[in-house]
């Protein structure tokens, strides 16, 4: 790892900067059927039930664009939530497989 590579790292995390909404996945948990539910604490904006959002790893790569079916904060169920707030956002059709621990959920 020389130091262009740390640069281009910190350069990747800033990147992070330019959605209107970010948190990073402290945690996830299996729904059976199919979906999942990621915890975090929001970082930056609001989100709301039904709102489009994207998936990214720390790179900035897009993994997953999907839909917010539901949300939770210390067990009830909420319709919004918005920045500085710890946040259970449910989705759909996706298992816990195909997210990682430290992706964002971002919204442009």
């Amino acid at each position: 790892m020389g130091i262009f590579n740390i640069f281009s790292k910190k350069e990747d995390i800033s990147e992070l900067g330019k959605y209107a909404f970010e948190m990073q996945i402290d945690d996830i948990f299996s729904l059976i059927p199919t979906g999942v539910v990621l915890v975090g604490i929001i970082r930056k904006g609001k989100i709301h039930t039904n709102s489009d959002i994207m998936i990214i790893d720390k790179n900035g790569k897009i993994l997953h664009k999907k839909i917010v079916s539901a949300m939770e904060q210390f067990y009830k169920p909420v319709s919004f939530a918005k920045k500085g707030q710890a946040v259970a956002i449910k989705l759909d059709n996706i298992t816990k497989e195909e997210i990682n621990i430290g992706n964002y959920i971002v919204i442009e």
